[in-house]
């Protein structure tokens, strides 16, 4: 397993969309257990079917199907095969556009105590953390 390949396939490989518009979920997952199984540079992915059907919980034929939308995009391309499974490349080298715009940065906790605004009593069932 290559956490290199996985974080790709979670973080960076572009999305593949549905004709209706919607991101491809099935497909997406598929990409993920087949990262699972590749080289840190994306090399050498041979899982069984039955092991990527395990993994998803998707029947073969599903599977088959989005194999087949990752191999059209560009994702992944078949490479050989090991003990009767097809050898999987994923290319690495795609990544999906960065937004313009969004800037993505972990909320940070102000140092101390958080101070509730008002007079510091609270109405009855009202929550003990402020909403924000």
């Amino acid at each position: 397993m290559s956490n290199e390949a996985v974080k790709w396939a979670m973080d960076d490989a572009p999305m593949l969309r549905t004709d209706k518009g919607k991101p491809d979920t099935t497909a997406r997952h598929v990409l993920q257990a087949l990262a699972e199984h590749a080289h840190k540079d994306g090399s050498n992915a041979h899982p069984s079917l039955l092991r990527i059907q395990y993994r998803t919980g998707y029947d073969r034929r599903t599977v088959q199907r989005a194999q087949r939308r990752l191999e059209d995009a560009g994702l992944i391309s078949a490479n050989g095969a090991v003990r009767g499974c097809t050898r999987w490349k994923l290319h690495l080298e795609k990544r999906r556009p960065t937004p313009t715009g969004l800037h993505w940065s972990p909320r940070r906790r102000p140092s101390g105590r958080r101070q509730l605004s008002g007079s510091g009593s609270r109405a009855p069932g009202a929550s003990r953390t402020p909403t924000t």
